[in-house]
Order: C-alpha cells, then structure tokens, then sequence
C-alpha cells in the first residue's frame, strides 16, 4: 500500500514539475510573416486596401506599380501597354514579410499566377486562338456574372459564341464595375465606357476583377450549346434561351 502511495505521490510530482516548466517556458517569438486572403473576385483596388489595412501598401501603391521592363514576369507577356494588374492578382491565401516590399508582393502573387496556369491549361489557351489578356478578360466577367461552377463553362461558350459574331455580350457584371454598385439600372446600359459591353461590342478595355480558377478554366474550355442568352433567376438558377423572344419570356417570368 505505501509503494502504491508513493507512486502516485511521484506522478503527481513530476506532473507538477512538467505543468511548471510549461508555464515558465517562454512564448514562441512573435511571427514575422502576415497571412491575407485575397477572394476570388476581388479587383486591384480591394486587394490593395486589404494591403494596406495589413500595414504593407499606402494608396495607390499597387494601382500605380510599375515594373523594371527587364525585369517584368513572363506571365505578363501580351499585356497592352500601360494596362494594371487587374486580372493578374490571384486569388489566394498569402504569407508575406511584415517588411516586403510591393515588388516583393506583386512579384509572389504572380508568380502563383503561373504556377496555377498548368501546362494543360496553356496548350488550351495556344489551341483556343485566344491571348492570355484576352482568357483573363473574360473571365473576369464569368467571376462576376456566374456564381455557379456547374454554369460557367456553358456561360463562357456563349459569351466567346456572341464575341465572335459581333454581337455585343451585355454583361451586367461589367456596368457594375464602372459604377461601383451592385444593382444595374437601364441608364447604364448607356454610359459611354470602353467597360460597357451593352454599348460597344467585343471584350471590355481589360479585366474587371481578379478571376479564379474555376473562372480561368471556364474560358478556356467552354461548353458549346444551342443557347445565345441566359439570366440569373432570383432564387440564384441560370436560364438560358436560343432566341431574344424566349429571353423576354424568360425575363417577365423569372424577374418579375
């Protein structure tokens, strides 16, 4: 009985000891990296306010980053002269140093970027006939325009379909990104804007956010399908129609 009693008198003991070595050990030396997360969606101006609300950008200092031209990642190639970054910031999860510099950031996002564009997807983008500019572009829209993954590539076949017969995409997202609001009114449709696809035919003078993956992938391997026209319900389903007529009837029915 009394070794039964000082065995656990030891346990206790040396569980006393442990439980005070913990205590005293110091704490872990404070992290000298920031995690952010950029979603997918976000355009270069949220993404620099998240940057600076971490203490890692000022205003501006992303819109106006300009690279050494030697010096400009080949991710890049084919990007118009004087055009942002817009588009090419990767949503993501990001550690960077508390000290990093805005080449420092642009340079990782980037290089991200590429890392995502997988020899697959590059071969698709050469077969498509299409520049990377031009995939980012419209998938930019998709991002915005379709919630659903299961709907993008059907969207995207349409959108490329309407691009190349010269009929104007008149994407809603793309009026929301000239007046910063959410809600579309019809006097929109008119703003004189290279942003304005209801006005002007073609893709938009660039990206209008920092599209994802699934947006990415959407453009480069669209679905084809009977359909010219399509509109989210408001319980949040896509309907799609062959002919203007039947996107009327769709109109008076789903967003009534």
């Amino acid at each position: 009985m009394k070794k039964f009693f000082y065995f656990i008198l030891i346990l206790l003991i040396v569980f006393a000891a442990i439980v005070l070595l913990i205590r005293r050990r110091p704490a872990p030396p404070a992290s000298n990296e920031i995690s952010i997360t950029f979603p997918e969606g976000f355009t270069l101006r949220q993404i620099e306010d998240r940057l600076a609300a971490s203490g890692l950008a000022k205003k501006s200092d992303l819109a106006d980053f300009k690279f050494i031209a030697a010096a400009e990642p080949p991710v890049l190639a084919g990007r118009p002269a004087g055009a942002s970054l817009e588009g090419y910031l990767f949503p993501d999860t990001y550690r960077f140093y508390k000290n990093a510099t805005m080449t420092d950031i642009v340079y990782k996002i980037l290089a991200n970027l590429d890392e995502k564009i997988t020899p697959d997807l590059r071969l698709g983008i050469k077969n498509s006939g299409r520049n990377f500019y031009e995939i980012l572009t419209m998938a930019s829209i998709i991002e915005k325009e379709v919630p659903l993954d299961s709907d993008r590539p059907i969207i995207a076949g349409i959108l490329w379909k309407r691009l190349d017969s010269g009929v104007p995409l008149q994407a809603d997202a793309t009026l929301a990104y000239i007046t910063g609001r959410k809600n579309v009114a019809a006097a929109d449709k008119k703003i004189d804007s290279p942003y304005n696809t209801y006005l002007y035919r073609g893709l938009p003078k660039g990206p209008i956010d920092n599209p994802g993956l699934s947006a990415i992938k959407a453009v480069i391997f669209p679905q084809k399908s009977p359909y010219w026209y399509y509109l989210s319900a408001k319980d949040g389903k896509t309907i799609y129609a062959r002919t203007l007529d039947e996107q009327n009837r769709n109109r008076a029915v789903y967003l009534k």
